[in-house]
Order: C-alpha cells, then sequence, then structure tokens
C-alpha cells in the first residue's frame, strides 16, 4: 500500500491508506529523530490536504503540553503543591497531618499562585462545598447518578464499578466537611460563614484546549471538566495538581451558579 511522509516542526509522519475505512489517510505523529509515536496521538484524513492540516494542528497541541508539562514543574518548585493538591483533591486527613507537621506554606492562607486568579487556598473548600451540595444540572453525571431522578445504591455501585471511582459524591461532601473543621479548628475559618462571590471570575479555557474546543470546554472537553475539576471528586490524589486547577474550580463554579442554578 502506498505510504505517504511528511514533517512539520521536527515530527514525522508515515501516512497509510487504510481500505476498511473508505481507503482515507491514517497515521500518527512520531518524535523527532526517531520513528516513535507520541503517546495516543492519531488523526485520519480523506485526502493529503486534511490529513496534513490535522497532523500539523496534533503537532503543535503537542509541543504546547510539552510545553505546559514544563511550566507545571516548575510552578512545583516554587510552590507548596502538596498542601493544595490535598485540598483540592478533598483529603482532609493527609491535608490535617501536613499541618501539624509543620509542612503547610501559610503563604497559601493569602493566595494560591498559578493561573488566572490568585485566591487564599481556603476558597477551593468553599468552592466544593458550593458545588456538591447543591444542583450540578447537566454536570451532575460526571461525579455521580446520586443526584438522578431513579437514584439506588444498585445504580451507586454501578457507577463505581464501571468507572473505578474510588468515592461517591455523597462521601467526597463528608470529606470536605472534614476540610472545614480543619480550616477551622487551625486557622479559625469558618468556611460557612465565608462570602464569596463566584459570580465574579470570568470563564476562560484551560491549558491547551483551543478555540476550536471553547464550545466543549464545559460539556465534552478532553483537558476540561473531567481533569481539571472533577476528577478529584471520585479520583483523588496527593499529588496531582494542574498549577491552573485552581482558577479552573473558581470559574466552574461561576459557570454552575450561573447556567444550572436559578439565580
Amino acid at each position: 500500500m502506498e505510504k505517504l511522509h511528511l514533517e512539520y516542526k521536527g515530527y514525522t509522519c508515515d501516512l497509510e491508506h487504510n481500505p476498511n475505512d473508505r481507503n482515507r489517510l491514517y497515521g500518527k505523529p512520531c518524535l523527532p529523530g526517531s520513528n516513535v509515536p507520541v503517546g495516543h496521538w492519531e488523526f485520519a484524513g480523506d485526502d493529503i490536504k486534511e490529513a496534513e492540516k490535522l497532523f500539523k494542528g496534533q503537532v503543535n497541541r503537542i509541543i504546547e503540553y510539552n510545553e505546559y508539562e514544563k511550566e507545571q514543574e516548575e510552578w512545583k518548585k516554587k510552590v507548596d503543591s502538596l498542601s493544595i493538591a490535598m485540598v483540592y483533591n478533598i483529603l482532609p486527613d493527609a491535608f490535617e497531618k501536613r499541618i501539624t507537621e509543620g509542612d503547610f506554606d501559610k503563604g497559601l492562607l493569602q493566595s494560591v499562585s498559578g493561573g488566572d486568579y490568585e485566591v487564599p487556598l481556603f476558597y477551593v473548600t468553599k468552592a466544593w462545598d458550593v458545588l456538591l451540595k447543591d444542583t450540578l444540572g447537566t454536570q451532575a453525571f460526571r461525579v455521580g447518578p446520586e443526584e438522578d431522578d431513579d437514584f439506588s445504591e444498585e445504580i451507586l455501585r454501578e457507577f463505581i464499578e464501571e468507572e473505578h471511582a474510588t468515592r461517591t459524591r455523597g462521601q467526597a461532601i463528608e470529606d470536605n466537611d472534614k476540610m472545614k473543621d480543619v480550616w477551622k479548628r487551625y486557622f479559625s475559618i469558618d468556611i460557612d460563614e465565608l462570602e464569596v462571590d463566584f459570580r465574579s471570575f470570568d470563564m476562560h479555557l484551560p491549558p491547551n484546549v483551543s478555540e476550536e474546543y471553547s464550545c466543549r470546554y464545559f460539556q465534552d472537553a478532553l483537558d476540561g471538566v473531567d481533569k481539571w475539576i472533577l476528577n478529584p471528586v471520585n479520583h483523588p490524589s496527593e499529588i496531582f495538581i494542574p498549577y491552573e486547577s485552581v482558577s479552573a474550580l473558581m470559574e466552574y463554579t461561576t459557570f454552575i451558579i450561573l447556567n444550572e442554578r436559578d439565580i
């Protein structure tokens, strides 16, 4: 079968016609100086012109991802990212231990540096309180079926098994209430009395989401809601924390308040 070779910014790709798909051109971008495909990136075009456009677009995205990863690592060196991760992922016991062992950077009580907004870290707990305890509307499916009219324990078990979730939305609420208690006991911060106007935050795209995907950010974006915001509810981690996650959470709370609730 005929092969066509593409090159762009050092990346290469050998295209092959797929007879099982209308003879379209399939390809995978390969790392510069090698024939090793980059992750799971691949594309299919109806003709060489479309294939070349898709190839260049993916290469640009790959480069953006690599640049962002470097930025992420630099950020982690400068901030107490573990404390941020524990609050963002709603892990009160681990966060309390970090406080008692003197590893918590109290500068985070003033602001978290990262993203478009700098807000005190306890705003994260307030945002989760707002999100988890009220309707998520069309977004509810992302954090479990507990909001559905036909909710049952059987449906919840099926969700956990299919999604491999490690906790339910209800459990996340309990953990966030514990987090509220940690803030109150150690820093005299009452999350319930804390007033935050989330409507003051303007929504924007997370990194690596192009204008082409802008309308999908809060609906079906690969790098949008699931990875950046709601993943910590069902898949908490003491380590994983995107450096713009706090901004994204503030903006997502804004989205829910403005679009999913009567205000």
